[in-house]
């Protein structure tokens, strides 16, 4: 990866293949509602593949998520980037179907509140901790009932 990185509107992209041929086609701002769905793909495969390599090839990318995540929350893509960890961290920690449904509705509920986790019970339960007062009751039971079985299992 290249230390030279890309500018514009004060907003500085990292200089990766994806993103420079992102640019040839398409004028990035800071709004990701501007960005068609192929474009918002194209960033989020790469940052998999960057997330995929770090975390399971065990080539040190930190640099490059580093500036990919800062790229993705400058794009409004946050929640889509806590997902694309997510399936790595499921596919990484070997998860059964049921307890990644039930990850993914503690990530639902949690980003209702501007809150985005990764799949790990202890984050989640900080989190929580911090949330457990704005949940609604419904939303307060349901996530017991689902830490819960995730303990479980």
């Amino acid at each position: 990866m290249l230390n030279n990185n890309i500018k514009i509107n004060n907003l500085q992209l990292p200089s990766h293949p994806a993103i420079i041929i992102l640019l040839n086609h398409t004028y990035i701002t800071k709004e990701a509602e501007t960005m068609t769905k192929n474009e918002k793909s194209i960033i989020l495969s790469a940052y998999k593949d960057i997330y995929y390599t770090h975390n399971i090839v065990k080539i040190d990318k930190s640099d490059s998520l580093r500036e990919f995540k800062f790229l993705l929350n400058s794009l409004n893509l946050k929640k889509e980037s806590y997902q694309v960890e997510n399936e790595i961290i499921a596919e990484t920690n070997n998860l059964k179907i049921t307890v990644i449904e039930m990850y993914k509705m503690i990530f639902e509920t949690f980003a209702k509140y501007n809150t985005y986790i990764n799949y790990n019970l202890e984050e989640i339960n900080i989190y929580y901790e911090e949330l457990q007062w704005e949940f609604t009751e419904e939303e307060n039971k349901c996530h017991k009932a689902r830490v819960k079985y995730i303990e479980e299992s």
